[in-house]
């Protein structure tokens, strides 16, 4: 159980990461709330946490 604990928290991360990216890279671009950090980062990690929840059922962490 600790080891899909931790591989959560790193999908996790990966989903924070992916947020920074987009600030970083669209901060002229992108609309008002969305090149703010406050504002993106959170909505990309709960997005991401939904995806992984949804998908917790085929994740092969152990096998059968």
């Amino acid at each position: 159980m600790a080891m899909m604990l931790f591989a959560i928290a790193v999908d996790t991360v990966i989903y924070a990461l992916l947020g920074a990216l987009i600030v970083r890279l669209g901060k002229r671009h992108l609309p008002e709330p969305w090149n703010q950090a406050s504002f993106t980062i959170p909505l990309v990690v709960g997005i991401g946490t939904l995806i992984t929840l949804a998908t917790f059922h085929h994740w092969h962490v152990f096998p059968k």
